[in-house]
């Protein structure tokens, strides 16, 4: 984290895990500079201090540690007859996240979800909760309902690019809000004349909480009708 503070990293996209989320530290429209060398640095860094530390120092196996002390293992219970509803927070034309062109979103690498073809530039909270997340550039935002579902709602595609342009937010993070509530104004015609896709995944990022989550089967929704339905 020191390192990629001190070389001025910037993660300009979602990208994958691991080794994957190298290309999301190049600036689009640009060359590599120090803030993909110093993600790069970083992570040589990292691998050599632990593994000098572990040479050094070694480590306790956590297994030996738990079946010395005999603890009992807690293990998560989902209960799949409990269900709760995420509202649609656009209106449009739905699409099976598979569909989506960026690999990061169809992959569900970043959580199960759904993705939207806005017919209207407005985002309204699918729940009541807390802005946890938004974005400089105004084009995605993140929620915590009140019952802990946390849900990623990012407009378009590479649209971070526009750094803001044609999105108007209307709150700040840390805002609780109620279902319905606007977010975001975004103007469709101008985003896709600077060459931006439109698509919106809505994205449960704490899929694994979650014993099942399953999309509506609507081909076309409006704001405010159930888009996702939690099991677990």
């Amino acid at each position: 984290g020191g390192i990629i503070g001190a070389t001025a990293g910037k993660l300009w996209m979602f990208g994958g895990m691991g080794i994957f989320v190298f290309p999301a530290f190049i600036k689009p429209g640009s060359s590599l500079d120090m803030s993909f060398y110093g993600a790069i640095i970083a992570l040589v860094a990292g691998f050599v201090v632990a593994f000098v530390l572990t040479y050094l120092f070694g480590f306790k196996d956590p297994a030996n540690k738990e079946k010395a002390t005999n603890e009992p293992k807690t293990v998560k219970v989902i209960d799949k007859n409990r269900t709760q509803e995420v509202a649609s927070p656009l209106k449009g034309k739905v699409i099976p996240l598979n569909q989506v062109e960026d690999a990061a979103f169809s992959s569900e690498v970043m959580g199960k979800g759904v993705a939207i073809e806005p017919s209207e530039g407005k985002v309204v909270s699918p729940v009541n909760g807390v802005v946890t997340t938004l974005f400089k550039t105004k084009h995605a935002v993140g929620i915590t309902s009140d019952n802990g579902v946390e849900i990623l709602i990012h407009v378009g595609m590479d649209t971070v690019k526009l750094e803001g342009e044609h999105f108007t937010a209307h709150i700040n993070q840390g805002d609780t809000v109620k279902a319905g509530d606007l977010l975001v104004e975004f103007d469709i015609a101008k985003i896709k004349a600077a060459g931006c896709e439109v698509t919106t995944p809505i994205i449960i990022t704490n899929t694994g909480d979650y014993a099942e989550i399953n999309p509506t089967a609507k081909k076309a929704i409006e704001q405010k009708e159930t888009l996702l339905t939690i099991c677990g």
